[in-house]
């Protein structure tokens, strides 16, 4: 499986396809990990998910927990406010995280040749056996699935769709 971005969703998708066994690489067109970023807040089911992907315990060290979520109005009217604890559960809680410890802590244990830095996606081909991802070096990287988690003007969906690019897509020879 080649996978295009090491956001969140391409390094979570990694670490799932890594503990069934299916050989994966993620290509990111950034030469490296990004050392900054917002803190996050993760609701309880994507602790849950995180927990399955076997970085619970060391997500429940990172960041705070939120106990109470609150939304306002513009001019600072309550709306309504959550107790997370209760909602969610006390195992599955809500924590505000900050994405680079995230990303940090979903590339952690990945075998080495996993994550390729530096390697943009600038074309994409469908083959009788799989997808080929044309790299902006004209190098190519073949597959037999092609998932493109490099974000909101993701240039796989670009480079498979053009204008008509669906909002979400995966490619495959199946």
């Amino acid at each position: 499986v080649i996978v295009a971005g090491a956001g969140i969703a391409g390094l979570a998708l990694a670490r799932a396809l890594h503990q069934h066994d299916v050989a994966a690489v993620v290509l990111d067109r950034v030469a490296e990990p990004p050392s900054g970023g917002l803190a996050l807040n993760l609701p309880g089911n994507a602790v849950r998910l995180l927990g399955l992907l076997g970085v619970g315990d060391a997500l429940a060290q990172l960041g705070k927990p939120i106990r109470r979520r609150e939304y306002r109005t513009a001019k600072n009217r309550l709306v309504f406010a959550v107790n997370e604890d209760a909602f969610w559960g006390e195992e599955f809680g809500s924590r505000c995280v900050r994405r680079h410890d995230l990303l940090a802590l979903l590339r952690r244990d990945l075998p080495a040749d996993t994550l390729q830095w530096g390697r943009a996606i600038s074309s994409v081909r469908l083959l009788p056996e799989g997808v080929a991802a044309v790299l902006a070096d004209e190098e190519i990287e073949r597959g037999m699935l092609l998932v493109g988690a490099d974000g909101v003007h993701s240039a796989v969906r670009a480079a498979a769709f053009g204008d008509t690019a669906p909002r979400s897509a995966a490619l495959s020879a199946a």
